[in-house]
């Protein structure tokens, strides 16, 4: 799988995502004259370009236990790791696998089981595998301040090089040519945790053209009112992928031999 996803040129793809997207996103977005459309256009274009090539540096890069110094390259040890729901078993290779679920889509796992990792896969398969522009929000940066998780998703891209106001980034959530990722809900402070449910519930209502990816460990807190997301279960790695990932690992040879 490495060398499958070493390969793959993700800022290409990116150019190209942008471009299959870019009338649908600012459609609605201004109101001007068709003297104004061609440079808001390129503004457009140059900012959802500028934020998704950002995304692409951070987000495919990890940091594990092994690797805690520097990170690696997500796909030079990734292993796709499984769903479950209802004893159906939902594979994680294609996004889009996904997608044909459901547009809400809760995903759960222990601590340590490897959500966020998952997570950094699923982004980059967005835009290798389908026209969705991929937003990453780990929701416990919501802990440190009283931003909205509007404002948070804004300021999460904006952060990553997206220059547009904040104004256009809410109109153009109309249209529903995203796939928002909201990692880490059992991170989020208990005192502010039925806010950041509400805000939830309200984008994924307010805005339901979107598609909708939360992580989180169990909890009977998690699905209080979250009638309208569909709960899948990280399963444990195979012997084989287990195998697969000790194989993948950047560590003593000699170590690795006795795992195998």
């Amino acid at each position: 799988m490495a060398n499958i996803h070493s390969q793959i040129d993700f800022n290409k793809i990116a150019t190209d995502v942008i471009s299959k997207n870019l009338d649908k996103v600012i459609t609605g977005i201004y109101n001007v004259g068709t003297s104004q459309w061609k440079n808001l256009r390129l503004k457009t274009g140059d900012a959802f370009t500028n934020y998704l090539t950002s995304a692409i540096e951070k987000y495919s890069k990890v940091k594990t236990l092994l690797y805690r110094d520097k990170p690696m390259p997500i796909y030079d040890f990734y292993v796709d790791i499984d769903l479950v729901s209802n004893d159906q078993t939902i594979q994680t290779h294609d996004i889009k696998d996904l997608l044909n679920l459901d547009r809400n889509i809760a995903i759960i796992g222990g601590g340590g089981s490897g959500k966020s990792t998952l997570f950094k896969h699923l982004f980059l398969n967005t835009i290798t595998n389908t026209d969705y522009i991929p937003i990453f929000v780990e929701l416990r940066s919501l802990n440190d301040n009283d931003q909205s998780l509007i404002d948070c998703m804004y300021s999460t891209i904006s952060t990553l090089n997206f220059n547009l106001e904040k104004e256009y980034f809410e109109k153009s959530l109309v249209n529903g040519r995203y796939l928002i990722f909201l990692d880490g809900f059992d991170e989020v402070d208990d005192s502010i945790r039925k806010k950041v449910t509400n805000d939830i519930i309200s984008l994924t209502d307010k805005y339901k053209s979107n598609h909708y990816i939360l992580s989180s460990r169990r909890s009977d807190v998690l699905y209080n009112g979250w009638n309208n997301f569909t709960e899948l279960e990280m399963e444990p790695l195979s012997k084989d992928k287990a195998l697969a990932l000790i194989g993948n690992m950047k560590y003593d040879t000699e170590v690795k031999h006795v795992f195998t």
